[in-house]
């Protein structure tokens, strides 16, 4: 375990608490700053919030990359995702995640536990985050993430897009890396029995974006 607990003094040892993310319009960026702080409150581990890096420089398909300017471009009709908003405002979420570093393999290495945070699309992690754990092959085959704890939150742009298949499809590639992945239980949950919209589950935590049709 990432830590060791007298169970006698209830004390902990310092641990390195890695908390990294993707956010496309700051949603989860928010998030993730909410994390570290929490990780920080008690004063004894260390925490670094990063960010992992957007998709850039490839070879992708035209229609790929072109169709929401072109949507803009055209003055849409029917145009039911708001895509000119849409992209104003990743501009400006792009904008105020310069200033975060980019999370590298050797904050994995340095980590004790890893908090990973990004939005759902689809129902799964986006090809960004699944784009770096691709390309991080070395961690699996030197195992620098066995035996460390895990965890995930996201968000969706409604109550009925997928924060929970999110959640459960993101634990298999985790699973390859040997990380033992922790969610919120019961005992730490109690608004798992409230009738209300709350955005937490035994498995994680999330929200939803506010505005309509707004995307992570």
């Amino acid at each position: 375990m990432f830590v060791d607990r007298d169970m006698e003094r209830g004390k902990w040892n310092m641990a390195n608490i890695l908390v990294t993310f993707y956010s496309t319009f700051g949603h989860i960026h928010a998030m993730a700053n909410a994390v570290a702080e929490g990780a920080r409150l008690d004063g004894k581990c260390t925490v670094k919030c990063l960010r992992i890096p957007d998709i850039s420089g490839y070879d992708l398909p035209p229609q790929l990359l072109s169709s929401q300017e072109e949507c803009v471009e055209q003055n849409c009709e029917q145009d039911l995702f708001n895509t000119k908003d849409r992209l104003s405002k990743y501009d400006r979420a792009r904008r105020a995640m310069e200033v975060v570093p980019t999370v590298s393999l050797m904050d994995l290495r340095w980590a004790d536990a890893v908090i990973w945070g990004f939005p759902g699309y689809y129902g799964m992690m986006p090809s960004q985050v699944k784009l770096f754990l691709d390309m991080a092959g070395n961690a699996c085959r030197d195992g620098i993430l066995e035996g460390k704890p895990t965890g995930v939150f996201t968000s969706a742009g409604s109550i009925h897009t997928g924060h929970e298949s999110t959640i459960l499809t993101s634990i298999v590639p985790l699973l390859h890396f040997g990380m033992i992945f922790v969610g919120t239980p019961y005992t730490e949950n109690p608004e798992y029995l409230t009738d209300e919209c709350w955005r937490i589950s035994i498995r994680s935590f999330d929200t939803r974006r506010s505005g309509q049709f707004t995307v992570p």
